[in-house]
This record gives C-alpha cells, sequence and structure tokens, in this order.
C-alpha cells in the first residue's frame, strides 16, 4: 500500500472507526475553490493552497448536515431560511463551479428545503464539468447508493470517483493526504472505490513512462472519465521526462498546432525536433512535411529532404514525397553539387540538424 494512503486509511474510519473530521466556517469556500484552482493554478500554487485548507477536530456523525448548512449560509451570505434566494442552475456565468457546487449541498442535505438527490446530481454535474473534483467526489457517494435502475442515468460510482482521483494527484506528495480530507464533509469516511482509485492514479503518477503516456492518452480521450486536457499534458510532459520519445513527439505536435492549449511553435519545433533525431519516425516525416509545406514552420526544402530521407530510413513510405522534393531541389538556383552531396552525406551519418 501506498504509504500516504495508509495514513488516509486509518483516518478515514475503516481501520479506526472512531475517526471523523470537521473543518472551519470558511473549509466548503475553499474547497469550492478547487475547481477554480485546478483550472488556472500551477500545481505548486495549488500545495501552497491546500496546506491550509483543513483541519481535524472531532464531531458526531449526525452533525454533519447541521455543519454543511452553517457552511452554505457561509458561502452564500445568508442568516435564516427566510433570506434563503431561489437557486437557479445556470452555468453560463460559472468560471469555476462554486455557486453550482453550494447548490448541490443544498439539495443532496435538505437546506432549507425537501432532499432532492436527482437535483443535487444534476447541481454537482454542472460543477463537475467546471473541473471541480468535490462535485466528481459527491456524484460518486450519491451513486454508490443508488439502485441499479437509478444509476442507469449517470457513469458508474468509479468513474466520479476515478475523475475525482486524477485531478487531486497533481499535487506534491506530501500535499495529497491533507487535501483528500479536506474533500470530505464533517462526519464522512472516504470511500474505500475512492481509496482505490486514488492509489491507482497516485501509482500511475509516480509510475514509468509508458504508464504515464497511457494514462495521458486516456485521459484526453474522454473514454472511461471525462476529458481532462490539464491532466493529460501534465502526464504527457512527465512521460517524456522520463524518456518516452513518442511523448515527445505528441508534445511537439500539441505545441505546433495548438492542440490542447496553446501554441508555441519554438516550443513545438524543440520537441518535435528531438523525437525525430532520437530515431523516431513519425516525427521525422512530421517535421520533414512542415518544412517542406511550410506548416507552422519556414519552409525549408533542404531541411525537408533531410528529414523525410531520415524518416525513410526510419521505414516510413515517404517515397512520392522524396521524389517531389528532388525535382523542386533541382530547380532551386542556390542548390549546388556539393550542396546535395553534403545532405547525401549528413543522411548516411544520421546527423542531426538543428531547428533553428
Amino acid at each position: 500500500m501506498v504509504p500516504m494512503m495508509a495514513k488516509i486509511e486509518r483516518r478515514s474510519g475503516l481501520e479506526y472507526k472512531g475517526a471523523v473530521w470537521d473543518h472551519s466556517v470558511m473549509r466548503v469556500y475553499k474547497i469550492l475553490s478547487l475547481g477554480f484552482f485546478l483550472a488556472l493554478a500551477p500545481p505548486y500554487t495549488l500545495a501552497a493552497f491546500y496546506s491550509w485548507s483543513a483541519h481535524a477536530d472531532t464531531v458526531r456523525p449526525e452533525d454533519t448536515r447541521t455543519a454543511v448548512k452553517r457552511d452554505v449560509f457561509q458561502f452564500f451570505g445568508l442568516k435564516d431560511c427566510g433570506s434563503f434566494p431561489k437557486l437557479v442552475l445556470d452555468s453560463s456565468n460559472e468560471t469555476d463551479g462554486l455557486p453550482a457546487y453550494a447548490t448541490g449541498l443544498v439539495y443532496e442535505f435538505g437546506i432549507c428545503m425537501p432532499v432532492n438527490k436527482g437535483m443535487a446530481l444534476q447541481a454537482y454535474d454542472q460543477a463537475r464539468s467546471i473541473s471541480n473534483p468535490a462535485a466528481a467526489l459527491r456524484m460518486g457517494i450519491i451513486t454508490e447508493g443508488l439502485d441499479a435502475d437509478q444509476r442507469r442515468a449517470f457513469r458508474s460510482p468509479r468513474s466520479y470517483f476515478r475523475e475525482a482521483a486524477v485531478k487531486l494527484v497533481v499535487l506534491e506528495p506530501s500535499d495529497r493526504e491533507t487535501t483528500i480530507l479536506a474533500l470530505m464533509l464533517p462526519g464522512e469516511t472516504i470511500p474505500r472505490l475512492f481509496q482505490e482509485q486514488l492509489i491507482e492514479a497516485i501509482e500511475i503518477n509516480d509510475g514509468t513512462a509508458e504508464q504515464l503516456f497511457a494514462a495521458s492518452l486516456e485521459v484526453l480521450s474522454g473514454q472511461d472519465i471525462p476529458k481532462n486536457e490539464m491532466i493529460g499534458r501534465h502526464w504527457m510532459m512527465r512521460s517524456m521526462a522520463k524518456g518516452h520519445v513518442e511523448a515527445s513527439y505528441m508534445i511537439g505536435t500539441w505545441y505546433l498546432d495548438g492542440i490542447h492549449g496553446p501554441t508555441s511553435p519554438r516550443s513545438g519545433l524543440i520537441y518535435l525536433w528531438d523525437a525525430a533525431s532520437k530515431g523516431y519516425g513519425a516525427a521525422a516525416r512530421d517535421l520533414g512535411l512542415r518544412y517542406l509545406n511550410g506548416k507552422a514552420v519556414g519552409k525549408d526544402l533542404k531541411k525537408a529532404y533531410i528529414w523525410l530521407s531520415r524518416a525513410e530510413v526510419y521505414g516510413q513510405d515517404i517515397s512520392v514525397n522524396l521524389m517531389i522534393l528532388r525535382e523542386k531541389l533541382l530547380e532551386m538556383d542556390d542548390m549546388t553539387v556539393e550542396d546535395h552531396h553534403h545532405i547525401q552525406l549528413m543522411i548516411e551519418n544520421h546527423d542531426t540538424v538543428v531547428p533553428f
């Protein structure tokens, strides 16, 4: 078992049954802000944010609703139910999912209105779609308690727990325990299924280049869990840092074409060139075609010829492109016989070509 998870399991009530948690009056507001921070802030900012987000005084489990009511009133600035506003689910002006998450708490725990799990799930789903992992966690907890027929309209509890878990593992290891405990409401214990997903996500985040690469593609595909570009890029960058050549190729194309994030031609060219120079045929082919067509890089027929020839050596089928390119090079006024000979020697000797 991961050491950090062993601590959480002991404190979650699975080993130590008496462990329950309370938080400060502003706890809900801090947790609600999680979606906004995850969407915009780097991991080290998140780590600092969570270092003060919770403390661990004990309360009786039956006080959960009272604590939630207090925090919801604090969030909306209310004194009693008489001043409670009509909550309307409207995502048009939301950037962090905070009102929707608070609305979910209102419906789930029956604050100033009857309990309505269906409306709670609707509100949480809205907050979850705006990168709020606390909302995904609540959806996992609620759907885990539904029967088979009721679950048909939703994804599996495992899927919601996994979504929350992968959004949390970008934190530094030393801050994960505090963060995870801060997400649980007073009197609640951490669900075992959520623990399992956390363990798996942490092992991936700290795992091999191959594990990170596969996990990145999974998160970006949006199949098992909703698509999350921030986590996908984070894991792909970690994979590349551990030596995965295809990850360098993927990141290079993302930066050049503005996929899963902003465009950065210089960074994209560096990563693509790195993969191509290490023998990754698809990267050499892509680089050659980009130089040939001037796509996201300056048009350069000499570099195009070098990289397409290199791609052919690496097993890529680009014979037609090379034939056309040779004809274009022969038509260039500044291409001498010595130039052709020099290029051919570079190809045969596997010399690299700097990207700039």
